[in-house]
C-alpha cells in the first residue's frame, strides 16, 4: 500500500501519523483497487523522500477473523 504525500507544512506530521499506526499494528478493514476486502494489520513502515515529497509505504497483513452476522 503506498501514500503520496506532498511538499507542504503538515508533511511530516502526517508522516508521523502514519508512522504511529504502523507502529500501534492496529487492526483495519483494507480494500484494494480490484474491490477486494480483508482485515489487517500494517507492517513494513517506510516513507523514503522524494522531489516532491513523502512516499510512505505499509505492507497490509492479512489477520484471521470472524466477522459478527456470519457469512453473506
Amino acid at each position: 500500500m503506498t501514500i503520496d504525500i506532498p511538499d507542504g507544512d503538515d508533511r511530516m506530521d502526517i508522516v508521523d501519523e502514519l508512522q504511529a499506526w504502523a507502529e500501534a499494528r492496529r487492526t483495519l478493514v483494507v480494500r484494494d483497487n480490484r474491490g477486494r476486502v480483508w482485515i489487517s494489520t500494517l507492517t513494513g513502515f517506510s516513507s523514503p523522500d522524494t522531489d516532491w515529497g513523502s512516499q510512505v509505504t505499509f505492507e497490509a497483513t492479512r489477520v484471521s477473523s470472524h466477522l459478527p452476522g456470519g457469512v453473506r
